[in-house]
């Protein structure tokens, strides 16, 4: 089910920290704006195999219920500074313990969109996604919202979708298109294209137009297909490797918004995200919406 149809459920993961506070924000606009459910859900960690303690100090072994308070109090402020901003809201409270990544999975299971959040900017994957993100974003098979610190009120007034033709950019694709109707979204539509090569031997140069003109029959192709669904687009070619022409191409374009497919025409299928979509929801400026394929 995409965002554009009826959406029921939206998930968000809440931990507390200042990316989790950007996909609560983010995730509150989304299902506001399509009358869906929020759950909102607070992971309890799993216990500890075992207590370490400083030498020469005593072992404290905390009952489960006590360990859960933090977390049943973090969930109860969010919940309550929800309903304080959106009365309307309909939110359901989930808290729920195990490995993280697993339990969010878990819980969307039946819903319409996951969001999670971004950390700081670095210039380090493990750092900027976090582990609990990465984790999402390789194994969801629904729609996975990650959400840049900062970007929690921002409005979609501008959606960005990076095409390619592939299945994966193609749910894309039409995930942008429902989107942007439902929203009213501004909708660009861009196809990064590159010779493979860094050096041109003789006589191959004459290959450079040939991919052009390949390259801007898919462009035509993808907004066509977009004007076949009763939506208005505007077409962007741009000559760069993947990822990097479409995150210059947001950001010139002010992009509210960043729809990617989990795995272009370049991916192996043993790679369940792409290389595109990981640096993408990496050093994107604003939140970035990573769209499976159908089974």
């Amino acid at each position: 089910m995409t965002l554009g149809s009826t959406v029921q459920r939206v998930i968000v993961g809440v931990d507390g920290s200042p990316g989790s506070e950007a996909a609560t924000a983010w995730a509150a606009r989304a299902a506001s704006r399509h009358g869906a459910v929020l759950a909102v859900v607070v992971v309890v960690p799993p216990p500890s195999a075992e207590v370490v303690a400083p030498v020469g100090l005593p072992v404290t072994v905390l009952e489960p219920e006590q360990v859960r308070i933090p977390y049943r109090e973090l969930l109860d402020r969010t919940v309550g500074q929800l309903h304080e901003a959106a009365p309307d809201l309909v939110i359901e409270p989930v808290l729920v313990e195990g490995p993280a990544a697993e339990e969010l999975l878990t819980a969307s299971v039946d819903a319409d969109l996951l969001v999670v959040g971004r950390s700081g900017r670095s210039q380090a994957v493990s750092v900027l996604l976090g582990s609990v993100t990465r984790s999402v974003l390789h194994h969801a098979r629904l729609p996975v919202a990650v959400v840049p610190i900062g970007c929690g009120e921002r409005p979609v007034g501008t959606i960005v979708v990076g095409v390619d033709a592939s299945p994966g950019s193609t749910a894309a694709r039409d995930w942008a298109i429902a989107e942007a109707r439902h929203a009213g979204s501004a909708l660009h539509v861009v196809h990064a294209w590159r010779y493979p090569y860094l050096g041109i031997r003789a006589g191959a140069g004459e290959l450079v137009p040939l991919i052009y003109e390949d390259a801007k029959h898919l462009l035509d192709d993808e907004v066509a297909a977009v004007e076949r669904q009763g939506m208005t687009c505007t077409g962007h070619l741009v000559e760069h490797v993947e990822s990097t022409g479409l995150l210059e191409s947001a950001e010139g374009l002010g992009a509210d918004l960043i729809v990617v497919g989990s795995r272009g025409r370049g991916g192996f299928a043993s790679l369940l995200l792409g290389s595109v979509s990981t640096v993408v929801a990496t050093h994107a400026p604003c939140p970035v919406v990573v769209v499976r394929p159908a089974d």
